[in-house]
């Protein structure tokens, strides 16, 4: 396994950062700690620019900072920091961890887990596509079928079936 850290920690936070849009699906409330960390990427292969405009990660793809934790086999990412960034995740399943900000009831950090055969994020638009047994879970919430589409930032979704399997949405009243 090749480990490749970028030398310039604003590449480094470009694609970290889009990479966290994709999969965190509400980037506004995570961990604010964890953008001051070091990135490190993990994988089997890796190409690209070194200005960050093009970005193709392959293989056994694990990508840490603090309490972020993502696992995929391909990661594309194109674009420019905050102009068209498109990113587009695959995995069997590709899958996102992080500790956010926001306290549950019991006063811990919510924890945001989010898992899905194909992650498409469009930074223009905010939108993220989850498709392939799309499952998004923040703290006991969970929005699960076989598409589910968000907005990171009208935190809107949308979520379709199967035709095999319903949709499944478990939302808990505040207390």
């Amino acid at each position: 396994m090749v480990e490749w850290r970028l030398l310039s920690m604003k590449y480094n936070k470009i694609i970290l950062i889009t990479i966290m849009l994709s999969l965190n699906l509400n980037s506004i409330l995570a961990k604010k700690s964890d953008r001051d960390l070091p990135i490190k990427i993990l994988t089997d292969n890796a190409e690209g620019n070194l200005d960050a405009s093009n970005v193709q990660i392959f293989g056994n793809i694990t990508i840490e900072q603090g309490t972020l934790l993502i696992h995929a086999n391909k990661v594309n990412y194109k674009g420019i920091a905050n102009k068209n960034q498109m990113i587009n995740t695959s995995g069997n399943p590709a899958t996102f961890q992080q500790v956010l900000d926001t306290k549950d009831q019991g006063g811990k950090n919510q924890v945001l887990k989010a898992r899905a055969n194909n992650i498409v994020y469009n930074g223009q638009t905010g939108n993220v596509t989850m498709q392939g047994d799309a499952h998004l879970n923040i703290g006991n919430n969970t929005i699960s079928g076989n598409k589910i589409d968000y907005n990171t930032i009208t935190e809107k979704y949308k979520v379709s079936s199967s035709k095999n399997k319903k949709a499944s949405i478990v939302i808990y009243p505040k207390k």
